[in-house]
């Protein structure tokens, strides 16, 4: 602010040498070429903002343009996620009745048969479908490997499972998959 404010206070007094009608004659030609000169810088510096002022009404123009088409694809994309939205809400199995998987087996080397259980988080809303598989066995080479995993008891919150071996295996480590998932209304 203060460039304009000498630029304006060394116009009006240049203004007030010049133009004064009794004006006394002591000016000189040295003093009126520097006067001159300082005119035209200022003249010079007020194009240059003025250029400047111009420039930056433009880039407001372009940036008013983009936020205006970023305006229009938010628009889009409000409406992509409301259609998806009532997408979901209209999926015929509830949120709390997605699929329920894990893994399980004991982690030291225990004696067989293992029995463990396993709660389901949440419940489901009646017994599901399960799967399982195995997934690490840990036996020794030497000696004929066999292993089952069977399912004892399940209901809408657990099932219960038994890792055994027979006859002369060494086992040391069995891990089985399993998978739980709600049963289709038929």
């Amino acid at each position: 602010m203060m460039p304009y404010l000498k630029l304006i206070a060394c116009a009006i007094c240049v203004h007030i040498v010049i133009c004064e009608p009794k004006q006394p004659s002591n000016i000189t030609e040295d003093m009126y070429h520097v006067l001159s000169s300082k005119i035209d810088t200022i003249n010079l510096e007020l194009a240059l903002k003025r250029n400047e002022q111009v420039q930056t009404k433009q880039d407001l123009l372009e940036a008013k343009t983009e936020i205006q088409r970023m305006q229009g694809n938010q628009t889009a994309l409000e409406q992509q996620l409301s259609s998806l939205k009532e997408t979901v809400l209209g999926l015929s199995i509830p949120l709390e009745e997605n699929c329920q998987s894990g893994e399980f087996g004991p982690h030291s080397r225990p004696s067989y048969p293992v029995n463990l259980t396993i709660n389901f988080r949440p419940a489901f809303k009646r017994r599901p479908a399960i799967v399982y598989g195995l997934k690490v066995l840990d036996s020794a080479h030497n000696v004929n490997v066999r292993v089952g995993g069977f399912v004892m008891e399940m209901t809408n919150a657990y099932f219960k499972f038994q890792i055994r071996a027979w006859a002369n295996t060494i086992m040391y480590e069995a891990k089985f998959s399993w998978m739980a998932c709600p049963r289709t209304q038929t």
